[in-house]
Order: C-alpha cells, then sequence, then structure tokens
C-alpha cells in the first residue's frame, strides 16, 4: 500500500552492495517497485565514492555495512554530502558494529539488521515513508 503522494514521486535510487547475488536481488525488488524511477549500483566503497562524483543525483541509498574494500563508514559522509536530501538505510549483520562506527552520526537516516529484514523490509524501507520504518535504530 503506498501513501498519498507516495505515487508522485519515482525516485532514483543507488545500491552499494559488494555480493553480487544481494545487489542483483535489492535491484529487482527496487525496479519492480512503481515508486522507483532507476537503481544504479555499486559494488564497492571506491564505486560509491566514484558515484558522488558523477553528475547522477539520487533520492536513496541503501548500503551494506560490511563492503570488500571497507565499510559503510568510509563513504557516508560523501554520500550525504553529495545528496543531502536522500535517504540512506544501511543494512547490517551486526547491530553493535554499525552503532560503534557511528553510521547514524555519519549521516545514515536508518541502520537495519540483516536477520530482522527481509527484501521487502528494504523496499519500503528506502522507497516508502520513514515512519514506516520497521526494525530502525
Amino acid at each position: 500500500m503506498t501513501t498519498p503522494g507516495a505515487a508522485d514521486t519515482s525516485r532514483k535510487v543507488l545500491v552499494v552492495e559488494d555480493n553480487e547475488d544481494i545487489r542483483l536481488l535489492l535491484n529487482l525488488w527496487l525496479s519492480d517497485d512503481p515508486r522507483c524511477l532507476s537503481v544504479s549500483e555499486a559494488a564497492s566503497v571506491d564505486a560509491a565514492l566514484a558515484a558522488t562524483r558523477q553528475p547522477a543525483s539520487y533520492d536513496a541509498v541503501v548500503c551494506d555495512f560490511m563492503l570488500g574494500d571497507g565499510t559503510a563508514a568510509d563513504c557516508l559522509r560523501q554520500l550525504r554530502k553529495a545528496w543531502p536530501a536522500a535517504r540512506i538505510v544501511v543494512y547490517t549483520a551486526s547491530m553493535r558494529v554499525a552503532r560503534e562506527a557511528g553510521v547514524l552520526e555519519m549521516g545514515a537516516d536508518l541502520v537495519v539488521e540483516k536477520l530482522a529484514v527481509v527484501v521487502e523490509d528494504v523496499v519500503e524501507l528506502v522507497l516508502g515513508e520513514a515512519d514506516k520504518a520497521v526494525s530502525a535504530a
């Protein structure tokens, strides 16, 4: 169910995930949602940082905390600086580690635990209303 006005705004989303299968799954689910205009992918911290130097703008970012070349903490400040109005959702296997890294203070809007959410929940957290967040830190 969408909220009034939600269908009026199609969002461009950046998925930052080093696992190709998970990245593809998130891309497919997000792309299938009518609230999503387009999905771009970054497979690493370096690729996410490179995206901030491109002319493209994003309305939302979904980012795994642990990436092959670092963590979300290594790119969050730059993502927030590049797209100040974007909703940034970080998902992690360890809420403790993400909290200790200070991801909310670095610019994430939400931190969710991988075990507590499924792909459908991530889509809603990225594209839906912020007050509908589940398992948010």
